[in-house]
């Protein structure tokens, strides 16, 4: 599976992405990644990583990592991609496939390589034909940082918003589904709300299903 992703976290000088609000004039990056994901696996479930006892037999030689496949991300099929390429993938029909675009919006605690590979797992088994595009905010990935990871979602929902637009612009008559877990709804809900005050037709011509899964916000915010 190709993953597109727009991030706002900031790049080390080797390019690699920290969890680091990028503060600068041009806060976001983009770019692709290639995902992995084994055949023999149950519908919904995600494993990445070997047990312990697996990679001790696979130091001696025993089994290898056929024998217990995980969902793996590429790393020397990473591509860097300027804004303008960026969107212009959906524009073509070379690009991309002919499913709609799901946008997978992480949660707390998730580092960039976790969401691209979870988003890559949820849009495969709900219709491989879907577009799979992550937004990652910088989440620290620490579970003992929920209050930092927190005020970094609240700051990245004028970037979200303005992702947003752009990407319904380009996609040409596709849907975008919004999927947005735990924490990731405290970016999405906001900005989704200033555009419908302010592009509402947005929800009835580009937007499609908005999925909020586990949701950090009371009940009472639904009902106002």
């Amino acid at each position: 599976m190709k993953v597109s992703y727009a991030t706002n976290r900031r790049k080390a000088p080797d390019g690699s992405l920290l969890p680091e609000l990028n503060v600068s004039g041009d806060p976001l990056s983009y770019g692709q990644e290639t995902v992995l994901i084994p055949f023999k696996r149950d519908v919904g479930s995600f494993k990445d990583s070997h047990s312990p006892a697996f990679k001790m037999l696979m130091k001696f030689g025993v089994v290898d990592e056929q024998d217990d496949p995980i969902i793996t991300l590429l790393n020397d099929r990473s591509l860097t991609l300027t804004e303008a390429d960026f969107f212009k993938q959906f524009k073509s029909a070379k690009g991309f496939k002919n499913g709609d675009v799901l946008l997978f919006v992480h949660g707390f605690n998730v580092k960039f390589e976790d969401a691209v590979k979870r988003a890559a797992q949820v849009s495969y088994d709900i219709n491989p034909d879907l577009q799979p595009v992550v937004f990652s905010w910088p989440s620290i990935g620490d579970p003992l940082k929920y209050n930092r990871d927190f005020g970094r979602a609240l700051d990245s929902v004028d970037d979200f918003e303005k992702f947003m637009l752009k990407l319904v612009a380009s996609t040409q008559g596709k849907r975008v589904h919004v999927l947005a877990h735990s924490m990731g709804s405290k970016v999405v809900i906001p900005a989704l709300a200033r555009l419908y005050s302010t592009h509402p037709k947005l929800f009835d011509k580009k937007l499609g299903n908005i999925i909020l899964a586990a949701p950090d916000f009371p009940r009472e915010t639904f009902i106002l």
